[in-house]
């Protein structure tokens, strides 16, 4: 029974003389309409009134009395006082933080104050006698998806394993899988939101995760971002970095200022399309798989539903996970690089600007201005590049077209006099021949000067003859 603090005369059963009694809420129909008010704390941090289940419900005291002015209480009492008067030493905390560790919702901390985790718990996992399955379906399953290669498999199960059995300490690389439709690619995520719990999971899209505003990252543990298709654009891989590698998150509401808190979010994503993202060559942050089967008969997921689903095949995998998989992960899993792979290669590869896949081809034929030690003028070099139509969209971009000459060592806008005028020249440099050539540049010796830069000197944009230089 709910008891109000208030007191009042009972008149109505002839209590006098002073005698008080307590006001109590005895209908049924009262007590269920109060214990909606129980869903919500106030914090006091945020001078208002929060879901307990979901965070972002949040209602300051006048549209708390509002909101629920129809809840019949004991006279005198509002909804908010209900709550943080009457239920104050349970439903007054001092703030909201993400508590992964905990499977309280209400945590006291180190100084007496109470906490709203926004950390929703895992549910409990039934007894291990009550499994009757194996994990050797689930095996079977993960084996064909990932094209028989037992160490992608491997890897994904400790992955898996990771994100369930150390809540602490979130994975600094994330999961992206592409492969054709309907192969049973979301299974994964199922297994992982049913051992983890819906609440602390979200699927999102691209577009939610390039955006500024993402309170929702504050109370999850789990993400999936569905349908990547993100070739040509380096803007999603840019974000997502800094999400696998930031300790702490800025989380951005509408209207609101922007907090710090604690990052606990691992990623996996998916795509049907073979080059889903753009990634830098020397990348570290995705585990890329590219599953080159295709879908089974309906019965086989089916089966594969009542397994999991069903038959506790979901609890099998979690003791599995527990008892062989997290004991193989090294104690810093989650901050080494993932294993190299050939998707990741040829992903790598896919994603090089046009420009730099031909630099690369060119340094290594060593020809022409691209021969080492050798100098030229800088319009050599732009016109070697507009002679390939196909590049010309990509010169456009002459930021980008600077830093990726920069990143393979060339030296520009170096202004030099030869045969009585002046020029632009440039050079790629490898071995630190950079510095050599600069010294020779201000020799004061005209006549060697001149011998050491003719013989490292090229011009092939027009075929001319090597000038005299000065």
């Amino acid at each position: 029974m709910l008891v109000s603090p208030m007191t009042a005369e009972n008149t109505a059963n002839g209590v006098t003389g002073g005698e008080r009694a307590t006001r109590s809420l005895s209908e049924p129909s009262h007590y269920r309409q109060a214990q909606t008010l129980l869903n919500y704390v106030y914090v006091i941090s945020l001078s208002g009134f929060v879901r307990i289940d979901d965070i972002e419900r949040r209602r300051s005291v006048s549209q708390f009395n509002d909101t629920f002015r129809e809840i019949e209480l004991p006279r005198n009492i509002t909804p908010a006082n209900f709550v943080r008067g009457t239920h104050r030493q349970t439903h007054v905390v001092d703030r909201i933080e993400a508590l992964p560790l905990s499977n309280e919702r209400v945590v006291t901390d180190d100084e007496g104050l109470r906490v709203l985790n926004s950390i929703a718990p895992p549910p409990t996992p039934p007894p291990r006698d009550q499994i009757k399955v194996s994990y050797d379906l689930w095996s079977e399953h993960l084996t064909w998806l990932l094209n028989g290669d037992a160490e992608a498999v491997r890897h994904l199960e400790q992955m898996m394993a990771w994100i369930l059995f150390r809540p602490d300490a979130r994975m600094h690389h994330g999961l992206l899988l592409s492969g054709k439709k309907r192969t049973g690619k979301s299974t994964l995520t199922n297994v992982l939101v049913s051992l983890l719990g819906e609440g602390s999971y979200m699927e999102i899209n691209t577009t939610l995760l390039k955006n500024n505003f993402n309170s929702w990252m504050e109370t999850k543990r789990f993400v999936t971002v569905e349908e990547i298709k993100e070739a040509g654009d380096f803007h999603l891989y840019n974000k997502i970095k800094t999400y696998f590698t930031n300790n702490f998150l800025a989380i951005e509401r509408k209207q609101k200022d922007v907090r710090l808190a604690k990052n606990y979010v691992n990623y996996f994503m998916y795509s049907n399309s073979r080059t889903p993202i753009n990634i830098e060559k020397e990348d570290t942050r995705i585990y890329y798989v590219h599953s080159r089967v295709t879908p089974k008969p309906k019965e086989y997921y089916e089966e594969l539903y009542q397994y999991l689903f069903e038959n506790n095949g979901i609890w099998a995998i979690y003791y599995h996970l527990l008892d062989n998989i997290l004991p193989s992960c090294p104690s810093n899993f989650n901050r080494i690089d993932p294993p190299a792979s050939a998707d990741h290669e040829a992903l790598i590869k896919d994603s090089m600007n046009p420009i730099e896949e031909w630099l690369i081809e060119k340094l290594e034929e060593g020809e022409g201005i691209f021969k080492p030690r050798k100098f030229f003028e800088q319009r050599s070099l732009m016109y070697e590049l507009n002679e390939e139509e196909y590049l010309r969209p990509a010169l456009r971009n002459r930021t980008e077209l600077k830093g990726i000459l920069r990143d393979y060592g060339f030296d520009g806008d170096n202004r030099h006099t030869m045969n009585g005028r002046k020029g632009t020249f440039g050079w790629f440099d490898q071995d630190g021949w950079g510095e050599e050539i600069k010294a020779i540049f201000a020799e004061g010796n005209l006549e060697a000067r001149r011998e050491k830069l003719s013989s490292a000197y090229v011009d092939n944009q027009f075929g001319r003859q090597i000038y005299d230089l000065d």
